[in-house]
């Protein structure tokens, strides 16, 4: 999970640069099954980017 969550940090870090309007302070994770899974790990190990 943890290389998963680094690779949609790095892609949101990639838009969020590219389109000034998304709000890096706002930003959500949501999953079911395995998505669930990475949501969960993406709120313990960047707390700092996802709410």
């Amino acid at each position: 999970g943890q290389v998963e969550i680094e690779d949609q940090v790095e892609g949101l870090q990639y838009v969020a640069e590219k389109y000034k309007f998304i709000d890096m302070s706002r930003v959500a994770i949501h999953g079911w099954s395995y998505g669930g899974f990475l949501s969960l790990m993406g709120l313990i190990h960047r707390p700092n980017i996802f709410k």
